[in-house]
């Protein structure tokens, strides 16, 4: 899901924010807050008739009555209606005092925080409203996180009321997020001095007392607060009791929390967020069962209350316990028969590729839900998107009246599409309107990566991990942006940040992902047993065991690479060693590893016995098909290649990958217009496959049709951040053109980065040589040429930068040194050069 209303800017510190609503609504709002929903249903259509002649009459009155007509919609909660009529008064009375509170107030209860700020402004103004309407902006700039000017509102409003309790609340709040937390201390002691039993306050006290390490005072003030939580009237009444246990967790009191814990389950067993925290515990404890039925008993005590039984089947679906979660979604769906219970059923539907059963679900809940509000259809919208439905998310979209809501939903369709550009566009829009949105952020951050704005991806990516650390995969997704940057310690510090934050007993794939970065980023920092000792550590973490025998197959590599044998020999050992025939279709990422370095370490005849036995078990898969083709084109069969390659495509036309394999027979025979043809058909089945846009690139240098190709390397850029070929060719061809020197050194650095190979070293030094900086171009060479140093137009470009840095006699070593190499591109230059020089210098 996209966002929910708990993620809404106006959220600060969780647990404090019943107090501050409340103190809002009690000074000024007076609203009534009907939680009838059938009530609702049966106002709303006739509200919705009598709404316009309501306003064309108040038109008519003067504007002290016309405010009169808004407040009082706006006390029946009605603040969506109320926005356009006080417009229409700013309109003739731009600076109206009441009438800029008023749509401030509707704009933040219409989740529109960030329009309300201006006319709230205006209202600050008026000495009448700096209190009200000082703490509604103080409200707005705490929930995006914007402290400076909170501060700002919120001290006004001290000054002209110095014993204001809520004003001295926010600042405690502010100050605490702002991390000034001798500050934060003080105004929660103030607010404690004017309402000595602010529960609130308390719980203030505690977390600035926690972060200060004042461990004993920080217990007292919880406790406090828990005392207090069981009488206070707030919508969670155990609040203060679970962050009693939340402080007894951090403080790894272990005994302390399994006595609270347990005491909360006697007081409040119905109680959802007590269950919630507590279940956090007993998993952990390998009490999970047992939770389990404390769930159902408390259902069984509550069986109309639809919060339990939708909390009940997401957790019974995150044990993957799926049949049990579908029951409880569908009884709580049949028996409670709200909107909101079959959304989720209709959610949960999607989640399992049953679209039948979620369309109807969805159905149902829409035809109960006859009074729609923002959030509503932005949750069917969210939904609709999930599972790739967005003919009828646009048309939902469409019946949302905030930009904000629409902007997100729309950005994220766009970036499900392919259109990252219009996508961060839309995001954009909503970024400034919720800044602090976890999820907006992440997918922004996506988008910017998709365009290969890797600098603006991290900043969002970072701004989502800092909003809400959990609720994303953004420290995830920074780890593999680090990773594949070269910068392997930011790369496990982030994989750490996101795997602290996860249950690893029901890991997801960016879970296993995220080990995978620590185990290849140690090993890239020459770390090899401790990449080995993770990799040992959290295997049964891994839902994929073929993915743990080919990383034990890399690491392998590595160590034998790293004591002077063969990589590929120590691969075939690994795999070997699997006792596997290799023959079944989950196995097949195994079987093309072991062929492979059967095929490096001259073991042809042997690679294809091993290919044949595959296709005797299973002699209808294209798979092994493309496998034998590629074995026979590496041992220059080529008519049998193309045979087994063909087969492949008859049995499966739907299969890219040996298209691709018929293109590079073509190339080797000099077909390159065929080869073409095959590479864009593959294109047309695989469109995420960057490299078959790569293999057209190469065929455009082969007919040096240079713009064809860089229009193909840039979109291969784009799509494929890890795809080192692509950079050098498109960094290569943007330096010899002398053009954009800057992207095709910066494409020239991220290729070396990704593949150090001689040829990368090659380009980056052309690179710098085209730009002017002879010297890294000579460290560059040198580079490549200690790994290769049969690379003759390589000495030939090394003698161009010796000469340029007024080294002749050694420029002309390394020009005789290429044309001893043999013939190459540039030997005519070469034997010009040596005359020069050696006339200059005979």
């Amino acid at each position: 899901m996209l966002c929910s209303r708990k993620n809404h800017p106006n959220r600060s510190l969780p647990h404090h924010a019943p107090a501050q609503i409340e103190s809002l609504r009690t000074q000024h709002l007076r609203r009534r807050c009907d939680t009838d929903s059938t009530a609702q249903r049966r106002n709303s259509s006739l509200f919705s008739f009598l709404f316009a002649a309501l306003f064309l009459v108040a038109c008519g009155q003067d504007v002290a009555s016309q405010l009169e007509t808004v407040s009082a919609l706006q006390n029946d909660g009605k603040f969506q209606e109320s926005i356009e009529p006080l417009r229409e008064i700013l309109k003739s009375v731009p600076d109206q005092p009441e009438a800029n509170h008023l749509l401030g107030v509707a704009l933040i209860q219409t989740r529109q925080p960030g329009l309300a700020v201006w006319p709230l402004e205006k209202a600050l103004l008026d000495p009448q409203h700096t209190v009200v309407s000082g703490n509604a902006l103080a409200s707005v700039y705490l929930g995006t996180q914007n402290f400076n000017e909170a501060l700002r509102v919120v001290d006004l409003v001290l000054e002209k009321d110095p014993k204001n309790v809520l004003a001295l609340f926010t600042r405690a709040q502010t100050n605490f997020l702002a991390t000034r937390y001798s500050d934060a201390l003080s105004d929660a002691d103030r607010v404690l001095e004017l309402v000595p039993n602010h529960y609130a306050a308390h719980l203030a006290k505690g977390e600035a007392l926690l972060a200060l390490n004042r461990m004993p005072e920080a217990e007292a003030a919880f406790q406090k607060a828990r005392d207090l939580s069981k009488t206070y009237p707030a919508p969670n009444p155990a609040l203060g009791w679970i962050e009693l246990a939340k402080f007894y967790d951090r403080s790894k009191n272990e005994t302390a929390l399994r006595r609270e814990a347990e005491a909360m389950l006697v007081a409040y067993p119905s109680e959802i967020t007590i269950l919630v925290f507590v279940s956090e515990y007993f998993d952990r404890t390998q009490r999970t069962d047992e939770m389990n039925r404390l769930w159902e008993a408390a259902i069984q005590r509550k069986p109309d209350q639809a919060s339990l039984r939708l909390a009940y089947a997401k957790r019974l679906q995150q044990q993957n316990k799926f049949d049990e979660a579908q029951t409880v979604f569908t009884e709580a769906a049949n028996k409670i028969n709200s909107a909101e219970t079959w959304f989720r059923l209709a959610e949960f539907h999607k989640i399992r590729g049953q679209g039948t059963l979620a369309t109807q679900a969805m159905s149902r809940g829409e035809e109960l839900s006859p009074t729609k509000s923002p959030e509503l259809f932005f949750e069917q919208a969210d939904i609709y998107i999930d599972a790739r439905d967005f003919k009828n998310a646009r048309a939902t979209i469409q019946k949302i009246d905030s930009p904000m809501y629409r902007n997100l939903l729309e950005g994220r369709i766009l970036l499900l599409e392919g259109n990252p550009q219009a996508a961060l566009d839309k995001l954009d829009a909503g970024i400034r309107e919720w800044p602090n949105n976890a999820v907006v952020r992440f997918l922004a951050g996506k988008a910017a990566f998709e365009l290969g704005q890797y600098e603006r991806a991290a900043s969002e990516l970072r701004e989502s991990y800092r909003s809400e650390p959990g609720k994303t995969d953004a420290a995830a997704v920074l780890a593999e942006l680090y990773f594949f940057q070269g910068e392997y310690k930011t790369a496990i510090e982030f994989a750490n940040y996101h795997l602290k934050n996860r249950d690893l007993r029901n890991p997801s794939r960016k879970d296993q992902d995220a080990i995978w970065i620590l185990v290849r980023a140690f090993a890239a920092l020459g770390g090899i047993e401790q990449a080995e000792t993770i990799l040992k550590e959290n295997e049964a973490h891994f839902t994929d065991p073929i993915r743990i025998t080919l990383e034990k197959v890399n690491l392998a590599k590595l160590k034998a690479q790293n004591a002077g044998e063969s990589p590929s020999k120590a691969a075939i050992r690994i795999l070997e060693g699997t006792k596997s025939e290799l023959l079944s279709v989950e196995e097949e990422p195994l079987l093309a590893a072991y062929i492979d370095n059967l095929l490096l370490t001259g073991q042809g005849d042997l690679a294809l016995q091993k290919i044949n036995r595959a296709i005797a078990a299973r002699p209808d898969s294209s798979a092994l098909y493309d496998l034998q083709g590629r074995a026979l084109g590496n041992l220059n069969q080529l008519d049998a290649a193309q045979a087994a390659l063909e087969k492949a495509t008859a049995l499966d036309k739907k299969f890219a990958r040996p298209l691709e394999g018929l293109g590079a027979l073509a190339i080797q025979r000099g077909q390159y217009d065929r080869a073409l043809e095959f590479f864009k058909k593959a294109a047309e089945i695989d469109p995420q496959h960057a490299d078959y846009l790569y293999r057209q690139a190469q065929i455009y240098l082969l007919k040096n049709e240079r713009e064809k190709a860089v229009t193909l390397l840039r979109d291969v850029v784009r799509r494929d951040f890890v795809h080192a070929a692509a950079r050098n060719d498109l960094a290569w061809l943007l330096a010899d053109s002398g053009k954009e020197l800057d992207s095709a050194l910066q494409l020239a650095k991220e290729s070396v980065h990704l593949d150090p190979t001689p040829e990368a070293l090659d380009t980056l030094g052309w690179a710098y040589f085209k730009a002017g900086d002879h010297a890294n171009a000579e460290k560059a060479y040198r580079s490549a040429l200690k790994l290769a140093p049969q690379m003759t137009s390589t000495h030939y470009r090394l003698g161009l930068t010796l000469m340029e840095l007024g080294q002749k006699s050694l420029a002309l070593a390394e020009f005789r040194l290429a044309l001893a190499g043999g013939s190459f591109p540039e030997a005519p230059q070469a034997k010009a050069l040596i005359a020069t020089l050696e006339k200059e210098n005979p």
